[in-house]
């Protein structure tokens, strides 16, 4: 019977960024099956190995508190008076002109 591949960490999936279980394959190189999507990444060198623990066990810190933001200070824009208001000149809409009948070798 087949043993298990071992977990070694978690991963965000390329294709939909949803965490995915990191295993060691067989040959010692690491590959993950995202179960929501079926997207499979697998490493095939020393160097894509290293890159995929290397993003599936470093886990980011997250901040206790974060302090907010303060938002700029708005001031209200002055008044506009309603004798600047002006009311959009009405032009008629342009016809064109009828088409041509005839053939086109004429």
């Amino acid at each position: 019977m087949a043993k298990a591949n071992p977990t070694i960490g978690r991963i965000p999936c390329a294709c939909c960024t949803e965490e995915a279980a990191l295993k060691e394959g067989a040959n010692g190189l690491a590959y993950y099956t995202c179960q929501w999507c079926g997207y499979k990444g697998q490493a095939f060198s020393e160097r894509s190995n290293n890159t995929l623990r290397k993003r599936g066990t470093v886990k980011a810190a997250i901040p206790e508190a974060v302090p907010p933001i303060p938002s700029p200070a708005l001031t209200p824009m002055p008044p506009v008076p309603q004798s600047s208001i002006t009311a959009p000149a009405t032009t008629p809409p342009a016809t064109k002109p009828p088409r041509q009948s005839g053939t086109l070798l004429s």
